[in-house]
């Protein structure tokens, strides 16, 4: 495999990875997802510790849904996501930046602002926006991540247009999702109801993080060649 072909395995499996996430915080597990999550091949020789672990753990979680479930899991995301039942924000992991980066936990506040100029300067609304997500919604923020990880024969042919792609993702995961990840997927696990959504979240943050670091190494200087493509 040449090295371009490599560089776009590895956008390729982000942008399956970005999807993925995207997909689980926007709604409920359904039984089209649930048949795809059971036919997933889990990695199992990531080199990074806290993926894999997220990734065991995740495993383990889908290993035991079952279509009975699936009314479980739409509570857990209702109470858990959606504040469903109570109006204690402490008892809620809203999936907004807002939420977590302003110290009165409000919706549609900076980071709101922020996220609709970062996809206004790529000239595009985040896939899921549509559907009628606020613009910093966890979940449309990693489908514009997924939308930044698109593969393109002139990207992966150009060490300078490889090092803007990988800047934008840079920048974008470090002041739209980094900056209050951990705390949302803290939450999540602290107040999830099912192994499923608990598992979700450690797997979320790990990835995130590891992806960053991906990014991070392959901008040093002189060095552009493909990451790991476990995802």
């Amino acid at each position: 495999m040449s090295m371009h072909d490599s560089q776009r395995t590895w956008l390729r499996s982000r942008q399956i990875m970005y999807r993925l996430l995207s997909r689980l915080y926007w709604r409920e597990v359904d039984e089209i997802l649930l048949v795809s999550l059971k036919k997933m091949s889990i990695p199992a020789d990531c080199a990074d510790h806290a993926l894999q672990d997220g990734w065991n753990l995740f495993g383990e979680a889908v290993a035991g849904l079952s279509d009975e479930c699936l009314e479980d899991l739409a509570v857990d995301f209702a109470v858990t996501f959606l504040g469903a039942g109570t109006a204690k924000a402490a008892l809620m992991a809203l999936p907004f930046a807002s939420v977590y980066t302003n110290s009165r936990r409000m919706l549609m506040q900076d980071a709101r602002d922020r996220a609709v100029a970062a996809y206004r300067a790529k000239g595009q609304q985040a896939g899921l926006h549509p559907d009628g997500l606020p613009e910093d919604h966890l979940a449309v923020l990693l489908d514009f991540m997924a939308f930044l990880c698109r593969t393109d024969e002139t990207t992966v042919a150009d060490d300078v247009r490889m090092q803007s792609v990988l800047q934008e993702q840079q920048v974008f995961l470090e002041q739209h999702l980094l900056n209050w990840i951990g705390l949302f997927c803290e939450d999540v696990v602290k107040l999830g109801r099912t192994s499923f959504y608990r598992a979700v979240a450690r797997l979320t943050e790990a990835y995130l993080q590891f992806d960053v670091r991906q990014i991070r190494n392959l901008r040093q200087p002189g060095v552009i060649c493909a990451a790991s493509t476990v995802i």
